[in-house]
């Protein structure tokens, strides 16, 4: 009988020792604004728009090959373009041949002259991923300079910059 109570008495401490005691704390996840856009690597990122005659000139000229850019991002998103000066550069030094001579077009949507303020917009989209669909773009550019200007290889840098809507 004693050893009958002594195992009682050890069952109920052992009981009461395998209670469980429990704490907590807090974990926070931070997670930062993400707006990234990128050209793919595909497209090849410099363009040239050749004219073969003065028909060409008069009326205009689109690229032949489109440039294809992706965004990421965990927003609404817009992405416009500008140019990053008035006037086009002829060689080294600058030309008086303006920004707006060159359009840029977002898929099968329309021409928009480029300038040096406030830009167009190209696209707007959601959040996501680069292997989105809707979060790629694929621009061409049309240029028309007409007669004014005088023979040589003009250049401008377009600046693509993406936002949250």
């Amino acid at each position: 009988m004693k050893k009958s109570i002594l195992t009682s008495i050890a069952l109920v401490l052992v009981a009461f020792a395998a209670n469980a005691q429990s704490v907590n704390h807090t974990v926070t996840v931070k997670i930062p604004d993400v707006l990234e856009i990128k050209f793919d690597a595909t497209s090849g990122n410099d363009k040239t728009i050749e004219f073969a005659d003065a028909d060409e000139l008069e009326l205009g000229a689109k690229e032949s090959s489109a440039t294809a850019l992706k965004v990421r991002a965990n927003k609404a998103w817009t992405v416009n373009a500008k140019a990053n000066t008035e006037f086009f550069q002829l060689g080294t030094a600058a030309s008086t041949m303006p920004a707006t001579a060159l359009s840029i077009i977002e898929g099968t949507g329309t021409a928009q002259a480029l300038n040096n303020v406030a830009g167009v917009t190209v696209k707007t989209g959601t959040k996501g991923g680069f292997g989105i669909s809707g979060n790629a773009l694929s621009v061409k550019y049309s240029a028309n300079p007409g007669l004014d200007y005088a023979e040589g290889d003009y250049t401008l840098n377009v600046v693509f910059t993406v936002s949250a809507n």
